[in-house]
């Protein structure tokens, strides 16, 4: 994971090198012109001496460095984690329409492909998601316990 959050500051510096050479001006004025991004990753990893670096510029103490970093790694779990449980909310509503389905299917003998819920990737008939190559017998509620227990660990650790 370090190679894909090293390549995305190498993309953020590409894409705001033309501003940096915009406000090159500035420094001849006494300023000091960097390109700082900001990069971490959705399941909480981060590249610390790179978040470290751009704390230092700003000035912020040593004591608080850690810290910041730390609380960064966790926001980004617990976003994760919310996206997580929308998709958790959102399959179980694609499971409930598919049941209704099912039921006026068997009444009305509707296609197959009109059995889908809104997220076909979900579809609880499948034995395989493949865009996110989950199983539909894996137990959602057990992988949202996990996420959740994850959460408070790491906040429970700091």
């Amino acid at each position: 994971l370090s190679e894909l959050l090293a390549a995305a500051r190498q993309r953020k510096l590409r894409t705001y090198g033309p501003l940096l050479e915009a406000l090159r001006s500035y420094l001849e004025r006494g300023w000091q012109v960097l390109i700082l991004p900001w990069v971490v990753g959705v399941r909480g990893m981060v590249d610390a001496n790179s978040l470290l670096e751009i704390l230092d510029f700003l000035r912020v103490t040593t004591k608080r460095r850690a810290k910041i970093v730390e609380d960064v790694a966790i926001e980004s779990v617990k976003a994760l984690y919310s996206l997580h449980q929308i998709r958790y909310q959102a399959l179980n509503l694609s499971m409930s329409r598919a049941r209704i389905r099912s039921s006026k299917a068997a009444s009305h003998s509707t296609t197959a492909q009109a059995q889908h819920g809104t997220f076909d990737t979900d579809d609880p008939t499948t034995r395989c998601n493949s865009k996110r190559r989950r199983c539909a017998d894996d137990d959602y509620g057990e992988t949202r316990q996990r996420w959740k227990k994850m959460a408070s660990d790491t906040r429970g650790s700091s």
